[in-house]
């Protein structure tokens, strides 16, 4: 009889996260070995695809109805789902999801698997909810981190529950071979969300800064986010002059495409858990620049050999490097770039990430 595996998130759309949960409830199911289910709290548009055999259950019908429920009703709701799909294991993501589904479990059998999708400095709770998210992580059975560097972060009770499994790779990143690096390094692209967090601003700045010595040079920005910080980005790129060299592009259906097609990838976050749009770029064997921010980048990037890496905040380092990736020989770059793709295809193979996965479940 085949094991029950349920993830729970918010929703399917839009960031790393879930775009890990499509990806290994899609692999799971693919294996024929288990059952495969998706609790989301709300259905929204635009959805990442999964594979046809994984079964995705909602508490509200859409993630604004489920935003007017009471805390109560969200908890009470999750837990009569919970019942119904009567899983071996439950794969949460996210801290005040993980709250509700660790209360929501009281009393019952499944066994709680618990991740960990960010730097663990940076997660802000309030204290009634800093002493369940402990609860939870210490009553788990397994916490699944992206890095061994989250776990420094935690006491010996919950580093002994740790196991690191990257993120996963999509496929499709598999039939891209033998990149060719262009003659010139002209186009540059950013992906991610636009909040604060990925420090666009820094980016915007240090560019605006080689652009001075290279004047052809472009960015494109891929996703979307917060509306008050694309206003007051897009005002800063007018104010610098930079309206026809920089370009907020929005969310892109297929961005492998726009790695195939741009010379260089730019991350300035000022902190990831283990970002999907670096791991992308790095595995379409582009030239990557990132801040060496906690945590991910530099378990990814080996600094002058398959990518750079700058100090956190610093726009002068960060503006320099985008000028020494302007003048790196196309020999240099092809070199760069073959073994930026050897790295990520080795840590984040579907066989690899899935093995470990599989793992936990025995």
């Amino acid at each position: 009889m085949n094991k029950v595996i349920l993830f729970t998130i918010p929703h399917l759309y839009g960031g790393g996260a879930e775009r890990v949960v499509t990806l290994w409830a899609s692999q799971l199911a693919q294996t024929k070995r288990y059952d495969v289910h998706i609790l989301v709290s709300g259905r929204v548009p635009n959805e990442y695809s999964t594979d046809k055999s994984v079964n995705i259950d909602s508490i509200s019908a859409t993630y604004f109805d489920y935003e007017k429920l009471s805390l109560f009703s969200k908890i009470a709701k999750r837990r009569a789902l919970i019942k119904r799909i009567k899983p071996d294991f439950i794969i949460s993501f996210l801290p005040h999801i993980q709250i509700q589904t660790y209360i929501a479990t009281l009393g019952l059998k499944t066994k709680r698997i618990e991740t960990i999708r960010v730097s663990p400095w940076v997660i802000r709770l309030n204290t009634l909810n800093k002493i369940l998210f402990n609860r939870c992580l210490k009553s788990s059975h397994k916490i699944i981190l992206q890095t061994q560097e989250q776990g420094d972060f935690f006491c010996p009770q919950i580093q002994r529950k740790c196991v690191v499994i990257p993120n996963p790779l999509d496929d499709n990143y598999k039939s891209i071979s033998n990149r060719h690096q262009s003659k010139e390094v002209v186009k540059f692209m950013a992906a991610g969300r636009i909040v604060p967090q990925k420090n666009y601003s820094m980016m915007i700045n240090a560019f605006s800064l080689a652009n001075k010595e290279y004047p052809g040079i472009t960015l494109d920005i891929f996703g979307t986010g917060d509306a008050n910080e694309l206003s007051k980005l897009t005002t800063q790129i007018e104010d610098l002059g930079l309206g026809q060299n920089i370009r907020f592009n929005g969310r892109c259906d297929n961005i492998i495409d726009e790695y195939l097609s741009h010379d260089a990838f730019l991350m300035t976050s000022d902190f990831e858990g283990m970002p999907n749009a670096l791991l992308e770029a790095m595995a379409s064997a582009m030239i990557c620049l990132s801040t060496k921010c906690k945590t991910g980048p530099k378990d990814m990037i080996d600094h002058m050999k398959n990518g750079f890496l700058s100090p956190v905040g610093d726009i002068n380092s960060f503006a320099n490097m985008i000028k020494s990736i302007i003048c790196m020989p196309q020999a240099e770059r092809q070199i760069m770039g073959d073994a930026a793709k050897r790295k990520i295809t080795d840590m984040c193979s579907y066989e690899n990430t899935l093995r470990h996965l599989m793992n936990i479940f025995e």
